[in-house]
């Protein structure tokens, strides 16, 4: 049976068919919206603007990989491995869409806030918890963002490291204190 895609993915569907041809910041919420035949004011009933969407498509982006490695299909290396993979064909067309240098605004931020933000749901459960330590939010942050900003350099770079070793390295990376959540128990 063939399902019907959300709202919320058709959208995000329309953004990129029309990140293809121009930056996101010429992009139009009405462009969003009409490209895929539903009102702009329904747009507003899903996002809260372009900003909203491009952090859902990358949540989405992140939580695919997270997911598989979550139920112990894969590695945290191969996990890491597939959020970087698409964070480079994605960043092609979302560093016109969203900004050319790294930092705030840039798809590889986006990238490490959807990551953080998967993350600190995971541990959330795991530790049946509302609210993190300040020690392990700033690992978490730190590691997010510190690998964000290799891949960048990486991405803009004549590296001939694969990006199974460019992840590889990052795991290593890992702060001791986020071990156990993710490498200790697989």
């Amino acid at each position: 049976m063939i399902e019907r895609e959300s709202t919320r993915d058709l959208l995000a569907r329309s953004l990129l068919d029309l990140a293809k041809t121009r930056p996101i910041g010429k992009v139009t919420v009405a462009e969003i919206a009409g490209n895929c035949g539903i009102a702009k004011r329904t747009f507003y009933n899903h996002f809260e603007g372009k900003d909203d969407l491009v952090t859902y498509l990358v949540r989405a982006m992140v939580s695919e990989p997270f997911g598989r490695w979550e139920a112990g299909l894969i590695s945290y290396a191969e996990m890491q491995q597939a959020i970087f993979r698409d964070t480079v064909r994605f960043c092609p067309t979302s560093e016109t869409m969203i900004g050319s240098d790294y930092g705030l605004g840039s798809a590889f931020e986006a990238v490490a806030s959807a990551t953080m933000g998967v993350y600190e749901d995971y541990l959330k459960k795991v530790l049946d918890v509302e609210r993190l330590d300040e020690g392990i939010v700033f690992e978490l942050r730190f590691s997010c963002r510190a690998c964000m900003l290799a891949l960048y350099d990486w991405y803009h770079s004549e590296s001939r490291e694969s990006i199974e070793e460019f992840a590889d390295r990052c795991v290593r990376c890992l702060p001791e204190g986020l071990k156990p959540y993710f490498l200790d128990n697989r």
